[in-house]
């Protein structure tokens, strides 16, 4: 669970369920693929992520039958990001958590702009409590949508997490009054629901038991907590970074490691 990462597909990953070891994966899962309006520029500007998932979510004609709904309807060239997405310029697909995190932020809270990096998220995720999120319900509509998912037979496809579901019960908790707060907490209790769920039926479907928590997303410890708690329940071994950080340092470390295993399988040129 990440930010912004390369993928082999030619999309941006940072929502994966990875089956593998250090020389080869299989991608077995991951978010529901989103455009990111502008690329890089979008990280900077959390905004510009919500409208990208609204209009996922509820398709091109939702701010116009919606009107001054946001803050950022009003402040922001909402028109120009709309016809990026319509058009699909510049506009790459995405399967971040991180991402996901920010347009949450921004469609609940004030974070339109970010200006350090991260930053919508992680005062989002600041809202809340370990206490608050065990107590919490997470989003109904969400984990029935999974459930549903993985009682499809998946082929060679990776199983979707839901993002649109996620954005509707957000948007419909907003209406309702729902707090911020209790938003977070309720987002945060989705999130390690649907990412125990997948976990769980991503290690028995190939007979592991090891489920490695890693990406700087991870370095939100309410989110990490609750999933370790509910990995180990289903009786997984959560494996957590602590010498190595979850984020772009245990990623180099990681390629390197990679490289390695890789060049040693390698027949050896003859001198």
């Amino acid at each position: 669970m990440d930010g912004t990462g390369y993928g082999l597909d030619g999309t941006i990953w940072g929502g994966e369920i990875l089956v593998g070891g250090r020389r080869d994966f299989q991608r077995v899962g991951h978010f529901e693929p989103v455009p990111l309006p502008g690329g890089d520029a979008a990280i900077k500007a959390p905004w510009r992520q919500a409208v990208s998932y609204l209009h996922h979510t509820f398709g091109p004609d939702f701010f116009r039958d919606n009107p001054g709904e946001f803050r950022f309807q009003d402040d922001r060239p909402l028109e120009a990001v709309l016809t990026m997405l319509d058009r699909r310029l510049n506009s790459p697909l995405t399967s971040s958590c991180g991402r996901l995190f920010d347009a949450v932020a921004a469609i609940v809270g004030p974070w339109t702009e970010a200006t350090y990096e991260a930053q919508a998220a992680v005062e989002f995720s600041a809202l809340t409590t370990d206490s608050a999120v065990q107590d919490a319900r997470p989003f109904t509509a969400v984990v029935s949508e999974l459930t549903e998912r993985l009682g499809d037979t998946p082929g060679q496809a990776p199983l979707q997490l839901p993002v649109a579901a996620v954005i509707r019960a957000v948007r419909a908790a907003r209406l309702a009054g729902v707090t911020a707060a209790e938003i977070s907490a309720m987002f945060h209790r989705t999130l390690i629901e649907i990412l125990a769920r997948a976990a769980i039926w991503a290690a028995a479907a190939n007979g592991l038991t090891d489920v490695v928590l890693s990406g700087g997303v991870f370095q939100n410890m309410v989110l990490l907590g609750g999933l370790v708690e509910r990995l180990s329940a289903a009786g997984l071994q959560p494996l957590v970074p602590e010498q190595v950080p979850p984020g772009d340092g245990g990623v180099s470390l990681g390629q390197a490691a990679v490289a390695a295993a890789r060049q040693a399988t390698q027949p050896k040129e003859r001198a």
